[in-house]
């Protein structure tokens, strides 16, 4: 055969085309083969190319084919049987895989598991309905759908179990309560910090920072600490973890706390530990072991009532330190991913955070909650006075 003079020209970058073809199978980009074929003026199709190399291989044979072109005889005779079985060396391909559609009752299904399930991503829903879908059809469906996809976060209203039962048990533990000094009052509580470590994917109320609802591999830390007299009694212990024991915090009391309690001093905590209908339970706060140790050095131990969040300063203390806190882990991601902040990082910057929180806010604090201003403000906001 006689390979036109244009062609000539441009055996090597033909030869470069065919090399692609060859990594790629039909399946390839054609653009070594267009820029040529543009650039000369001939047929951009790619079956020019091929329809010239088949002739090509006819006339000169297997081995001198293959050594002109280092391309495999076995991909020409391939061109050659779908040239004469379908009229043109272009593959045809046909969809072997599932349709992609679903029934109306697997669509509604699929709308039930996510109204049950609103952090689920695409995946979990494709996945639901046995990949039958893809994620991105699987969103798609979602947003397209005639009921629509329409959530807000419910905000838990703390204040809807105060009831008026709650209020005379919170009255009468204010006068039991009031003569004894703020400056003999040692205020002992928890609170978590979060890891700053989101999840990046899934579905959140509109206008809503995403969050994590449970992550395991990332969990938050608790903080344990206590307050006397306008001050911290000691800094504030961070656990490398999303939640605390009772033994640990049986050790807490132990090693922390009573060491520094002194004879006459009154400590108070919340009644966490107290779970479902057990009449005597023994877990965290409701622990005999710590009511023991407290009690060895000449303390008292005094549990707040239900609802008692309204007659603890601590916590409004620990909202000003997690402020504080939140603004410096930020500053420390910016530079470095929150996974690798480690937990002595951690403990150094919520201590940085504890001594930033100011003399006046000791003072409100205990101004609002010791002397039980802000149980009779909810009270009276509630109708309950």
């Amino acid at each position: 055969m006689n390979i036109p003079e244009k062609i000539r020209t441009i055996h090597d970058l033909v030869r470069a085309y065919v090399s692609h073809l060859m990594k790629g199978s039909f399946m390839t980009n054609a653009f070594i083969c267009a820029l040529t074929m543009v650039k000369y003026g001939l047929n951009t199709k790619k079956s020019a190319v091929r329809n010239m190399l088949i002739e090509e291989y006819d006339e000169l044979g297997i081995e001198a084919f293959e050594r002109k072109w280092e391309i495999s005889g076995r991909v020409v005779r391939e061109w050659k049987r779908l040239k004469s079985t379908t009229g043109s060396t272009e593959p045809r391909y046909s969809h072997l895989g599932r349709p992609h559609s679903l029934s109306p009752t697997e669509i509604e299904r699929m709308e039930k598991f996510l109204i049950k399930n609103p952090y689920s991503t695409n995946d979990d829903l494709a996945a639901f309905v046995k990949n039958k879908i893809t994620a991105r059809e699987a969103g798609n469906l979602i947003n397209q759908s005639h009921r629509g996809f329409v959530w807000k976060l419910e905000q838990e209203d703390v204040e809807a179990s105060f009831t008026k039962k709650q209020y005379e048990e919170g009255r009468k533990f204010i006068n039991t309560n009031k003569h004894v000094p703020l400056s003999r009052r040692v205020y002992v509580d928890e609170t978590r910090i979060s890891s700053r470590v989101r999840r990046r994917r899934g579905r959140f109320p509109s206008g809503v920072q995403p969050w994590t609802p449970k992550n395991v591999k990332y969990p938050g830390n608790v903080v344990v600490c206590a307050m006397k007299n306008y001050n911290w009694l000691h800094p504030g212990k961070v656990y490398p973890k999303g939640g605390l024991t009772t033994k640990e915090f049986e050790e807490y009391v132990e090693n922390d706390l009573c060491p520094l309690l002194e004879e006459g001093d009154v400590v108070y905590w919340d009644r966490w530990g107290r779970s479902g209908r057990a009449k005597n339970p023994v877990a965290h706060h409701f622990s005999p072991k710590a009511r023991e140790l407290v009690e060895a050095t000449g303390a008292k131990l005094k549990l707040l009532p239900p609802c008692g969040k309204f007659l603890d300063p601590i916590e409004l203390l620990f909202g000003d330190t997690k402020r504080n806190y939140d603004k410096k882990l930020g500053s420390k991601t910016t530079r470095m991913h929150p996974s690798k902040v480690t937990h002595e990082m951690k403990q150094q910057l919520w201590r940085e955070a504890e001594l930033q929180v100011s003399q006046d806010s000791f003072i409100r604090a205990y101004k609002e909650r010791a002397n039980g201003q802000e149980f009779e403000r909810v009270a009276r906001e509630r109708g309950l006075i």
